[in-house]
């Protein structure tokens, strides 16, 4: 029983550590691309064809993190309304 137990707690640990990265990745993501992009593209520190590998990526990750948004949401204590803003582009 306690090996079963462990196993569990152990799986879950990891699940919620994927879900924060899958988070940290997406933040990051949003900030160079829709804070930050100007920039890096006014001086040459990322081309065109980066900026658009990262906007792949900002969008592969909404299924990803969405599976676990309510979860993040309510566990930082955002609002739902947090949400929205996003997911429009999903």
């Amino acid at each position: 029983m306690t090996c079963n137990l462990l196993s569990i707690v152990s799986n879950q640990i990891e699940q919620n550590q994927k879900a924060l990265s899958e988070l940290f990745e997406f933040s990051i993501l949003y900030d160079i691309v829709e804070n930050f992009s100007s920039s890096f593209l006014k001086f040459n520190l990322i081309d065109s064809n980066q900026m658009k590998v990262y906007t792949d990526s900002l969008f592969a990750l909404l299924p990803k993190i969405r599976q676990n948004a309510v979860c993040l949401v309510d566990s930082f204590d955002f609002l739902d309304s947090n949400l929205c803003k996003f997911f429009l582009y999903d």
